[in-house]
């Protein structure tokens, strides 16, 4: 059987056809909602170019504390926030954070 011996493969001309309608197709959307596009995600560009600066002018210790904060509010858990992933078993860490561990006195 052919079609289980050999990999199917598109040739040249049809790479370069779907290339081309692929192009023309972003070209056109682009066109037709480029603009609406760009004043939609705009706010989020201002925001992130701010996140960026603050993040590159922060001293580092800062960082890695509002990281770890950030970490615990939406682990709460300081075992993920300390990285004890790396100490306990992933099966004893999952129980953890699901809120029980394990032990037969709940």
């Amino acid at each position: 059987m052919e079609l289980l011996d050999e990999f199917p493969t598109l040739g040249d001309q049809e790479l370069r056809d779907l290339k081309k309608a692929i192009d023309r197709g972003f070209r056109d959307f682009s066109r037709t909602h480029g603009e609406a596009l760009e004043n939609f995600f705009d706010p989020l560009l201002h925001f992130l170019v701010w996140l960026e600066r603050l993040l590159q002018t922060s001293p580092w210790p800062m960082v890695i504390i509002v990281v770890a904060i950030l970490a615990w509010l939406g682990a709460r858990s300081w075992l993920v926030v300390g990285g004890g992933g790396r100490f306990v078993s992933r099966d004893r860490l999952s129980r953890h954070v699901a809120g029980h561990d394990g032990d037969a006195r709940h």
